[in-house]
């Protein structure tokens, strides 16, 4: 991903930009504990030949080194009397990468506890997204996850930010710069975890964790009627900030035999309420609306949904649960798939407030190794199916036998199965018919459409006009 940043100077409403910088962020892959993914030479050149680092990088697809984000400044490509390429260091301060592979250097070392290098454990980074949530040219957040463990001890991962937050300065997109926000305690730039699934005990029992290997998908979500964004007023762009990413794996043929528990959330960043700024902390998983069970019917009325923390009220529509949702009774929501290994291995399209994503199933049966995917269409809010229908395959039910599927006995179904082959990310198009089509691309070589109903229509149209005379 790519991180814009424009400085400006003057006031607001007459602002003076004096540069457009570009910043290139990824992360470490796989490797050994030494960094060393393919031999080196004596020298310290990275060989065209030989063995890997290690055998267990390849046959496992691990890393044996704590993730390593890095941040390359775009703008020295083109500059004659610079090195080709500059990176910015652990202190923040521009540094060229020789082409000794031992000496070049990244923006941050983590995986742990935000600040503290005693919980470090080695991990590699997935794909990252960058969000320019005010629209400013300025980027707010680079998110991204990381896969942590190995089969023997388990996988996990967690979902990291890197805070810019509309700071140009890059010697402050380091780990011991910190955010301040008022009412909250400060937080790491760098070393920043929204949510942490790796493994863990909990009263004894161990609890697998869940690696995230692709990229989120962010939204902003609904308006409030207060200086959310901490930008000294009032506008359009303060509104909840969403984070939605699926976990699972499936790097080497191995990964086909794990049966972990895998998971669709949706992550509100935390803000101070009533009236506070975003706060930038780290979201505990119990804190989220389990929205698996939960059921939704076409009379808006839902099933199978409690207030928490007694979870002995319940909620019995739809209007009721968004409103919860809005009043922060949970600060998001996860969604555990059903099927059997079943995980989530591709970015998530967001058209209208519906989530689209697919699952893969993989088979250990040589007969059948393609293994099956899944397409889920979900409320961004909630996790749950909409209340109208998405797809055709729905659960019908007579409930009071007069021979006909009335109103409210129609449970909608939120995932409709692709078939064999491998499905990732799925691709939407909207145009002159009524609602949407989805396309999936399969390992098998097919590309699958589907009719996809949206809530709000989905296109583009008129809000306002003004005639002037």
């Amino acid at each position: 991903t790519v991180i814009p940043m424009r400085s400006k100077a003057g006031t607001p409403g007459h602002a003076v930009f004096n540069s457009n910088d570009w910043y290139l962020v990824f992360g470490s892959g796989p490797a050994d504990a030494a960094g060393v993914t393919a031999s080196r030479a004596p020298a310290g050149q990275v060989a065209t030949k030989g063995t890997v680092g290690g055998s267990r990088i390849v046959d496992e697809g691990i890393s044996l080194q704590t993730a390593k984000l890095f941040v390359v400044d775009l703008k020295k490509l083109t500059d004659a009397t610079a090195p080709a390429i500059v990176t910015v260091n652990p202190d923040g301060v521009e540094r060229n990468v020789t082409d000794v592979a031992a000496t070049s250097k990244f923006i941050e070392d983590f995986d742990g506890i935000e600040g503290d290098a005693t919980d470090d454990v080695p991990a590699m980074i997935s794909q990252p997204i960058t969000v320019d949530y005010d629209l400013d040219f300025n980027a707010d957040a680079v998110y991204f996850g990381t896969i942590t463990g190995d089969s023997s001890k388990g996988f996990g991962g967690q979902l990291k930010r890197l805070i810019t937050n509309d700071e140009t300065i890059t010697t402050n997109w380091v780990d011991d710069d910190q955010v301040f926000v008022s009412g909250a305690s400060p937080v790491n730039r760098a070393d920043n975890v929204l949510m942490d699934l790796k493994p863990a005990t909990v009263l004894g029992v161990f609890v697998p964790g869940q690696p995230i290997t692709a990229a989120p998908t962010a939204t902003v979500g609904e308006l409030v009627d207060w200086d959310i964004d901490n930008n000294s007023k009032v506008d359009g762009f303060d509104r909840e900030r969403w984070l939605l990413f699926g976990t699972g794996r499936y790097i080497v043929s191995a990964d086909a035999a794990n049966a972990d528990q895998q998971s669709y959330y949706g992550i509100k960043e935390p803000y101070r309420i009533p009236g506070g700024s975003f706060t930038w902390e780290e979201v505990p998983k119990t804190s989220l609306l389990n929205s698996t069970s939960v059921r939704i019917r076409d009379d808006k009325s839902i099933q199978n949904l409690f207030i928490p923390p007694a979870n002995t009220v319940p909620i019995s529509t739809w209007d009721d649960m968004i409103a919860a949702m809005e009043a922060n009774t949970w600060s998001g929501w996860f969604f555990n798939f059903t099927g059997t290994g079943e995980r989530n291995l591709g970015q998530a399209a967001l058209l209208d407030g519906l989530l689209t994503y697919t699952t893969y199933m993989p088979s250990a049966d040589v007969c059948f190794s393609e293994g099956t995917s899944k397409l889920h269409g979900r409320w961004y809010q909630t996790g749950t199916a909409l209340f109208s229908k998405i797809f055709e395959d729905n659960i019908f039910t007579d409930s009071n036998n007069n021979g006909i599927v009335d109103e409210g006995e129609t449970t909608i179904s939120a995932e409709v199965d692709l078939g064999p082959g491998l499905a990732l990310t799925p691709s939407i198009h909207t145009g002159r018919e009524e609602g949407s089509k989805v396309y999936i691309q399969t390992s098998t070589g097919d590309i699958i459409t589907l009719e996809q109903k949206n809530p709000g229509g989905g296109k583009s149209r008129k809000t306002d006009w003004l005639q002037r005379r």
